[in-house]
């Protein structure tokens, strides 16, 4: 594990009256690709972006049974991203998401260091809406990259459960047990990065990478009802 902070990356007053904090002015798009370069130099050890994505890949596949390989093109990447406090609308005054600076700097590493090819990755959250401050700027760059989202349209395709894949949890009289499904672009992917938002939670007290996951799951009585757009 490892931590980078830059106090200088965000600089937002919290006043929406006077800019959101998604905009650049407000996170600094450059300072968010140092800091994603540097955690992952710290992480992997190596001196180069690449050298970092070839050491990430190939340690998990090692420690997977996978053997000595790294990223074949064909393999997906899924991105779950925490979109929690997104609405499809854009407002300035909507809580913490996942930043369009963070989200564009990770494609960046994947496509242009990490050689993933762009229809090999899918960014998703099956519980809330991918809205335009994140999908705008990612999807003019990286156009064949795959936003998967709570009801899809306007570029978006909706999340779809895998059948095969029902939960079932340890007290059957759970809502939903056997009703609750993984999406069937995580279960299809071979690498999953879990891109969490550290923030407060009313319930859980904090959110982190295991909350962030709740937005993994599709539950019959939750899916919108209606045909998918894109």
């Amino acid at each position: 594990m490892v931590w980078v902070h830059n106090p200088e990356a965000a600089r937002w007053d919290g006043d929406p009256a006077r800019g959101a904090w998604y905009e650049d002015k407000a996170t600094d798009p450059d300072l968010a690709e140092k800091i994603l370069c540097q955690t992952l130099r710290l992480t992997s050890g190596q001196k180069t972006d690449a050298e970092c994505w070839a050491a990430l890949f190939g340690h998990f596949n090692r420690t997977h049974g996978r053997g000595a390989a790294g990223y074949k093109p064909g393999e997906k990447v899924a991105v779950k991203l925490n979109l929690n406090c997104a609405q499809r609308k854009v407002d300035p005054t909507d809580g913490p998401y996942n930043t369009p600076q963070m989200t564009l700097a990770l494609l960046r590493q994947l496509v242009k260091q990490a050689g993933v090819r762009q229809d090999d990755i899918v960014l998703c959250d099956g519980s809330r809406w991918v809205n335009d401050t994140v999908f705008a700027p990612c999807h003019a760059e990286f156009p064949d990259v795959r936003f998967e989202d709570l009801e899809g349209g306007q570029g978006r395709f909706q999340v779809r459960p895998d059948m095969d894949a029902a939960l079932h949890f340890g007290d059957p009289r759970t809502p939903e047990n056997g009703k609750t499904y993984l999406p069937a672009c995580l279960t299809g992917a071979t690498y999953l990065i879990n891109a969490a938002v550290l923030k407060g939670h009313s319930l859980a007290g904090v959110t982190l990478c295991a909350k962030n996951l709740f937005g993994s799951v599709d539950r019959e009585n939750s899916r919108p009802r209606r045909a998918q757009k894109c």
